[in-house]
């Protein structure tokens, strides 16, 4: 199947870096008229549009229309999938991807990699690192276990924004 090319999506689409609104430069029968926004969002929260047959992620079609290569992956530095305004766009490697993620919605801490082991009463401190999961130590406090995580993601360069 051939992927979308950059000369197409700028036919079909016009992008506002300021605003990140993707909208439609031309009608495509009952699915949308010129100008009408691309707000179709998949199940996991990511605006999406579909182009012959086939649904592409708005924010990779947009990274296409800029700079005419198709990403490996996308980073929203924010955290928010439907922010596309240009300056909160990356691309990254998976690993850099992922030093950039949200708490996991089962988090019961409040900060990631940092959980209670109720059995012994303490703290127990982990992070990612090159696919490896590294044991940072075990706390007696909360406060110490989260500057060790904290001190971690400094020095393996994760985003400030990682475990918002």
């Amino acid at each position: 199947m051939i992927k979308l090319t950059a000369e197409k999506a700028r036919k079909l689409f016009s992008y506002d870096k300021e605003s990140g609104l993707l909208t439609r430069r031309v009608t495509v029968g009952r699915r949308g008229e010129v100008g009408d926004v691309i707000r179709r969002s998949t199940p996991n929260g990511y605006h999406c549009v579909g182009v012959d047959w086939k649904v592409y992620q708005v924010h990779r079609v947009i990274y296409l229309i800029v700079t005419g290569a198709w990403p490996d992956k996308i980073d929203h530095i924010n955290g928010d999938r439907k922010d596309n305004r240009w300056e909160n766009l990356r691309s990254v490697d998976v690993a850099t991807n992922s030093k950039n993620q949200k708490r996991y919605s089962n988090n019961k801490s409040g900060i990631q990699g940092v959980y209670l082991r109720k059995n012994a009463k303490t703290w127990i401190v982990y992070i990612g690192v090159k696919g490896n999961r590294l044991i940072l130590g075990r706390f007696s406090s909360f406060f110490e276990a989260c500057c060790a995580r904290k001190s971690a993601e400094a020095t393996h360069g994760y985003h400030e924004n990682h475990g918002r």
